[in-house]
């Protein structure tokens, strides 16, 4: 970059040859031929004027700032390690690095200088989190723009860095070796969910900063349920599972509940209802066999003092996937599946009515179930289908709550109303919208879809192929945004209200939808105004 005044149009820098002198930024007059000073910095490899010509900014072992007209350092950026390019804003404040063949980073940007001069140590940079491009640049645009650039031949794409930019509402990221679980607070204003160790954080969900974090024994967390107030939350690790009150962060009630597992909350609160492999097998972590032995329950149900007041077990060698209460609390859907591939005739989604310890239902998909979910009136339920189907099902449950004392219906007393067709591989997550016509999924497919409840039409394509296994999705309180999780990535959130999407679309392009554009990814027959 060269600087826009004529006085500094005059200033050079160099990192010098590779001799003796190198890792040396050198700056100097070029028309006089004056070298003004020269500063080390080890490994230098880039270095770069601010267009006002007052900075440099140099990448090393670490990226600094240096004085234009001294060569002091005024701010330690990054450490970095790799040379990688930067490019400066066109106001002379932020900086932005890109990626090398070998420092295979996301483009990143840091705001380095504001009113009152350099920062000594800015704040963390934001990362455009759509996967890394090779070779990347990023050239500053007017305003908020910024043009990422692969000369490597991965293309260009253009972000918005203002407030309401980027393709997502917001990003989270989290824990590559885990599941993903999410939950919103009833008001929507929080959402909870894991990080990249595996611990809890709850996000303010207008800022996205985090509010508070949760560390575990034995992280990850997979899996987590609030009460309709938001006045608990339940969590399970792979050592507990704990009753948490959200006014204070404090736990109300731990139980055991090694390996993997479920966790459900009544609508009132005062239930939480959960799952452990460990504790059916009877062993403990690092194989330690329990005292107890193993059991023939799959799912306890505990009061808030952490009383066990139930427990039930449907078969040996099934797997609880999905716990669910009916918005009453009176009935527990409970998904269950085989494990090591043997067969049993009670895997499916069984309707518990866990205080009367009485099966009043059974949904047989006839494959595999992952997924279960009342929609608001407790008589649909939600449930997904493994291969060769992959689809997600509605089915209709009023018969089976209404009726039978029997433990079990016959199958053709529940029937799908609708089924959800386009996934290719297994659905691993599947829930109803607030007011229950809407459905949002993801699959092992790599993707999260939006569905119409009533007709199984797709709405939208969430994400398109960036998903891995063990996915998880969460519609906001207000049915406004929908929170897809995924361990290799992260979270997104995305808007579902069709103007909340077209003000987000607005103020991140840079020219206006195409007719074309607005039907296939709006699906609108017009662009709206």
């Amino acid at each position: 970059d060269e600087p826009d005044d004529d006085a500094a149009d005059a200033n050079v820098a160099d990192a010098g040859p590779p001799d003796s002198d190198a890792g040396d930024a050198r700056a100097g007059d070029a028309g006089a031929r004056r070298r003004d000073w020269r500063t080390h910095v080890p490994g230098l490899a880039w270095a770069s004027w601010s267009p006002d010509g007052q900075w440099l900014a140099v990448v090393g072992e670490r990226f600094v700032l240096l004085d234009g007209a001294t060569g002091e350092q005024v701010a330690d950026i990054d450490r970095t390690g790799e040379p990688s390019p930067v490019e400066w804003s066109l106001d002379s404040r932020r900086v932005a690095i890109g990626s090398s063949p070998r420092n295979p980073e996301p483009t990143r940007i840091w705001t380095v200088v504001d009113d009152d001069g350099p920062i000594s140590v800015p704040e963390a940079p934001r990362v455009l989190q759509a996967g890394p491009m090779s070779c990347a640049l990023g050239v500053f645009g007017p305003g908020t723009t910024l043009w990422e650039v692969s000369p490597c031949g991965d293309g260009m794409r253009v972000w918005d860095l203002g407030p309401d930019g980027m393709a997502e509402v917001a990003w989270l990221p989290g824990d590559p070796f885990a599941l993903s679980p999410l939950d919103f607070s009833p008001e929507g204003e929080h959402l909870a969910a894991t990080d990249r160790d595996g611990n809890l954080v709850v996000v303010d969900t207008a800022s996205w900063d985090v509010r508070t974090r949760q560390e575990f024994d034995a992280p990850p967390v997979v899996d987590v349920a609030s009460d309709r107030a938001g006045t608990v939350m339940a969590t399970k690790d792979l050592a507990t599972v704990t009753l948490w009150d959200t006014a204070r962060w404090q736990p109300v009630v731990q139980r055991d509940a090694p390996d993997w597992g479920r966790v459900a909350v009544t609508p009132d609160g005062d239930a939480v209802a959960w799952s452990s492999i460990g504790r059916t097998a009877g062993v403990g972590l690092g194989g330690r066999p329990l005292d107890a032995g193993p059991t023939e329950e799959l799912v306890w149900v505990m009061d808030r003092d952490g009383r066990e007041i139930a427990a039930r077990g449907w078969g040996d060698g099934l797997a609880v996937q999905t716990l669910d209460f009916s918005p009453d609390g009176r009935i527990l859907a409970v998904a269950l599946t085989t494990l090591g591939g043997r067969d049993s005739n009670d895997d499916g989604t069984v309707l518990w009515d866990w205080r009367a310890d009485r099966v009043v239902g059974w949904v047989d998909t006839q494959e595999e179930a992952r997924a279960a979910d009342f929609d608001p009136t407790g008589r649909r339920l939600l449930v997904t289908a493994g291969p060769p189907r992959n689809t997600a099902e509605i089915w209709d449950v009023g018969s089976a709550l209404d009726g039978s004392d029997s433990e079990s219906l016959p199958t053709d007393a529940v029937r799908p109303e609708v089924v959800l067709e386009g996934h290719d591989q297994h659905v691993r997550d599947a829930r109803f919208s607030p007011d229950g016509t809407m459905v949002a999924t993801c699959s092992r497919d790599g993707t999260a879809r939006l569905w119409d409840a009533s007709s199984g039409r797709q709405l939208q394509l969430l994400v398109r192929d960036d998903l891995a296994d063990g996915c998880t999705v969460a519609f906001s309180p207000d049915g406004a945004r929908v929170a897809v999780a995924d361990p290799a990535t992260g979270t997104w959130v995305f808007a579902v209200d069709l103007q909340d999407v077209t003000a987000i679309a607005t103020g991140e392009v840079v020219r206006p939808f195409t007719t074309q554009e607005c039907r296939d990814l709006l699906d609108l027959p017009e662009c709206p105004t």
